[in-house]
């Protein structure tokens, strides 16, 4: 009797365990469309526009993990024009996303005359999975 008692504890003990293990906050970003950002691979294309004109993209931070996920404070989004100043952020997402929660941020393409403009946007986080993500926007721009 003890042995069957032993044997059914130990039964519901390992069928009764939720071997999922927490993870830490995981960053996932994706762009409006529902592209993946990889990490240094992407590159977001704004496409051609006339000189002047104004187009946004916007990009969604998910948090993938079991914990806070936190972006640096102060400027969790890092734009790096590369061209000149054809991009700028004009919202930024908030520094702390719940697990399972996400963000967003919007960049502007304005390009101040005719040309191909990059640059490359950086997101610093606590995230296990890519603390330091980084990927390129790249737009064109003609006179007429």
């Amino acid at each position: 009797m003890k042995m069957r008692i032993a044997l059914l504890l130990l039964v519901l003990f390992v069928f009764g365990c939720d071997y999922n293990e927490k993870i830490g906050p995981q960053i996932r970003v994706n762009s409006a469309y529902g592209e993946l950002v990889e990490n240094g691979t992407y590159t977001y294309d704004y496409g051609v526009i006339k000189a002047g004109r104004v187009i946004d993209a916007l990009f969604f931070i998910y948090n993938d993990g079991d914990e806070d996920l936190f972006l640096s404070e102060g400027s969790p989004i890092e734009l790096i024009d590369l061209d000149g100043s054809a991009f700028n952020s004009v919202e930024r997402p908030i520094w702390k996303i719940s697990p399972k929660g996400w963000s967003r941020f919007r960049i502007r393409f304005e390009p101040p005359g005719a040309g191909i403009f990059t640059a490359k946007i950086m997101v610093e986080s606590n995230s296990e999975n890519d603390s330091h993500l980084e990927f390129f926007i790249i737009g064109g721009a003609t006179n007429s």
